[in-house]
């Protein structure tokens, strides 16, 4: 019997020198050509649910405003007119749209979204480096984070991918301007103003969540300027002093450079319906979800497009990390880092808090921190395994490797890899014998066997590389062993489902034909799609993606109108303005839509209630600036009401509130006429000549922004016929203009201006010191 040759101790670092930043970045690069070759070859184009509905529509609607020199600030085409800037997730401010808005479309776009996963890899590779000192289990890190089941379905998602992207920079730049304080605070601000420009209010939310838990670990035992914590009273007094000062400037710093889009944000959140969708609880992770981490079909129902994604939450498709994620994480549980408990803690945190009301923890949490209720979905609480795992895979990595008895370390692997095993071939026999949900047993099983595939693949990899054969290897390099691994869990993210986040030919972005005997005009009238048939529409789907999506153009679905420039009644964003709002929303809960509110609104186009692609004409339809109405004044309740009435007229009436009874008693109706009428995106201008005193009314929403002149000379902009506008015009030839001007960007611009000068100020300032 032949014995095996001894074998030498593997060192911690052993190859670890090749694993760089520049060579993750290229191991990166090619999954994502093999991915989306044809979105690198500029042929195909992103456009799976919210990216061909609102990420690119507003990305079109930000250019062209760009490339007018103008700043985006109100959008006319929707949702009878409301705030585009101030909604935050438009990525106005963010310095990197300036992609999109320098290049071409949609080519430019697909560059945006794969850009912001190469920063997610750089920078998480950065923060698993300086935990844990390791290369290799810092390009593992990297990887894992970049790669995975969430953030290959946010390719859908420009705001979201953006702020996944900053998210580990952020904590990095962050937990050092805590522990070492001085010209780092300067950059972690700047650092932190990037992820927050990039108007992705939950994902900010738990990074910062994340950030609060390492610097309550470091204040609670007196970590500062990366020394070991003193075990002096008065030592760690001040440095506790230290890191809070320190976390203050950053807060406030963080909060002046974004003050030009944080404050118009505030302002219309004031305004706006949001706050009774706080704290809801819907888009929770089934109970079974857990197992998606291991099998990634496991309770999956496919769609007629071919992406899965579970029944209870349609947020995201998937979370799976890879089952070497898992492992390498698995192989945390023995190191010898303090930070491992506390970024377990938080993995397990949101695991708990992914599953909503299902856990009762979630619901206790909501109440000790009612911000919590930020969240609409919890199934967004997945965000925070996805940033803990990679980095407890790292913590893995390293422990594994600085055990230097091989036989321990295959060992350790042997059992943690058979425990995982086990766990996917027991979910894989649960789902053939008693199938979850709409899931297909078959095609679980056969996902689950690609899983173990890899899983026995990797294992067999890392337990070569610490046997008798790795000795004959170090001719050639043991580190491509380490490579092979990383392939393999490439692999296992490329083939671990039919593809999350399929592409369209870039045609589905060219022209489209409406079958509408005018298409509406901006500032001229308005298409409306009817209730029945913008219900039918949350459900339109079809194999073929350019069938799909230019579908949903021709019926103007969510934000695809903003592509063609067709103002229509209703839209889909986060904010929207509250009494503008509530007739919208009143108009689609009617059973009754033909209503003379129609004829108000300008709706000269409607859309038939069954036949897709079919819209009906309404010649009565009002032109959106109008005159000589007769104001009837009343209290909101009333008014609102009477714009449901059958017996609304108004070509004749406006209503008005109680208020502006006693300003208006000289107005007579019939005695104005408009002469022409010139509307811009942000700018009205009404030339009228008039007898008597009398009203201008726009079909347009009332907003704070908005402000009236009469020749030149301020006039009040009225409220009227409920979530509209007015002016009062005396008699003689006028000129009536109305423009939209945020009332809080110029303070917050200064603001951001100086906040920006004192960070450079305070990083020259510092460097020069040292």
């Amino acid at each position: 019997m032949i014995s095996a040759a001894p074998v030498s101790p593997v060192s911690p670092t052993q190859g670890d020198a090749w694993f760089t930043r520049a060579k993750l970045l290229w191991l990166l690069a090619g999954f994502v050509v093999m991915a989306f070759p044809t979105v690198i070859l500029g042929t195909s184009s992103f456009y799976y649910r919210d990216m061909g509905l609102f990420g690119y529509p507003l990305a079109q609607f930000h250019r062209e405003a760009f490339w007018q020199g103008e700043l985006p600030l109100w959008n006319p085409l929707n949702n009878l007119g409301l705030p585009f800037f101030a909604q935050w997730n438009t990525l106005v401010l963010y310095p990197g749209s300036l992609i999109y808005l320098l290049l071409p479309l949609p080519w430019s776009m697909n560059l945006f979204m794969l850009a912001h996963l190469f920063l997610a890899a750089a920078g998480m590779y950065a923060l698993a480096k300086r935990w844990t000192n390791h290369g290799l289990a810092a390009s593992v890190a990297g990887f894992a984070f970049a790669w995975n089941g969430l953030t290959l379905h946010a390719l859908m998602w420009p705001n979201n991918l953006a702020a996944l992207g900053w998210m580990p920079w952020v904590v990095f730049a962050l937990e050092r301007a805590g522990r070492e304080g001085g010209r780092r605070v300067f950059l972690a601000a700047l650092v932190a103003a990037m992820q927050m420009l990039t108007g992705a209010p939950e994902i900010i939310l738990l990074t910062w969540l994340i950030v609060g838990v390492l610097w309550l670990r470091d204040f609670l035992f007196g970590r500062t300027d990366g020394a070991e914590p003193s075990s002096r009273v008065g030592e760690r007094r001040a440095t506790r002093m230290k890191m809070f000062l320190r976390v203050v400037l950053c807060g406030v710093l963080v909060f002046g450079l974004c003050a030009a889009q944080l404050l118009p944000f505030l302002d219309l959140l004031r305004h706006s319906n949001r706050d009774a969708s706080f704290g809801g609880a819907s888009w929770s992770m089934p109970l079974w979800g857990w197992a998606n981490f291991l099998v990634p079909l496991f309770g999956c129902t496919p769609s007629v497009t071919g992406v899965f994604s579970q029944d209870a939450q349609q947020w995201t498709a998937s979370y799976y990390l890879g089952l070497g994620t898992l492992v390498f994480a698995l192989l945390a549980w023995r190191a010898r880092e303090a930070r491992v408990k506390w970024v377990f803690g938080l993995a397990l945190a949101g695991l708990v808090c992914a599953l909503g009301e299902s856990a009762f923890v979630y619901a206790v949490l909501k109440k000790i921190l009612p911000v919590l209720g930020f969240i609409r979905f919890p199934i967004k609480y997945v965000v925070l395994v996805i940033f803990a795992l990679p980095l407890l895979a790292a913590f893995g990595v390293k422990a594994w490797m600085e055990i230097t008895d091989d036989k321990l370390a295959r060992a350790r692997l042997r059992s943690v890899g058979t425990i995982t095993f086990v766990a996917v071939v027991a979910l894989m026999l649960w789902a053939w014998l008693r199938p979850v949900g709409g899931a297909q047993p078959e095609i679980v099983f056969r996902n689950g066997l690609f899983r173990v595939a890899t899983l026995l693949g990797l294992v067999a990899g890392l337990l070569l590389f610490r046997s008798a054969w790795a000795e004959k290897l170090d001719k050639l390099g043991r580190h491509w062993l380490l490579v092979g691994v990383l392939l393999i869990l490439g692999l296992d993210m490329l083939y671990h489902m039919p593809p999350p986040n399929p592409v369209v030919p870039n045609a589905a972005y060219g022209p489209v034909e409406f079958r509408m005997s005018a298409v509406p005009k901006a500032g001229e009238a308005r298409a409306m799609i009817s209730p029945p048939m913008d219900e039918a529409l949350s459900g339109l789907a079809h194999p073929d993606p350019l069938t799909m999506f230019q579908g949903h153009r021709r019926m103007l679905n969510s934000e695809c109108n903003l592509i063609d420039g067709v103002p229509k009644v209703n839209g889909f964003f986060s904010l929207y303005l509250r009494d503008a709002h509530a007739v919208t929303r009143q108009l689609y809960r009617s059973t009754n839509y033909t209503l003379p509110l129609l004829d108000f609104l300008g709706v000269t186009q409607i859309s038939d209630d069954q036949e897709v692609f079919k819209w009906h004409a309404r010649p009565k339809a009002m032109p959106l600036i109008t005159a000589g109405q007769a104001p009837v004044f009343a209290t909101a309740q009333e008014i609102f009401t009477n714009l449901f009435a059958r017996n609304f007229d108004p070509r004749g009436t406006v209503f008005l509130p109680l208020e502006a009874q006693a300003a208006l008693r000289d107005v007579r109706p019939g005695a104005c006429q408009i002469l022409s009428t010139k509307t811009q995106r942000e700018s009205v201008t009404v030339e009228t000549s008039a007898t008597a005193p009398s009203l201008v009314v726009l079909a347009q929403a009332h907003a704070p922004g908005w402000r009236a002149t009469v020749d030149g000379q301020p006039v009040p902009l009225l409220k009227a016929n409920y979530a509209f506008q007015a002016v009062v015009v005396p008699a003689g030839p006028h000129r009536v203009e109305l423009r939209y001007r945020d009332r809080f960007l110029g303070a917050g611009a200064l603001l951001s201006g100086f906040s920006l000068l004192g960070c450079i100020a305070g990083i020259f300032w510092r460097r020069q010191s040292r």
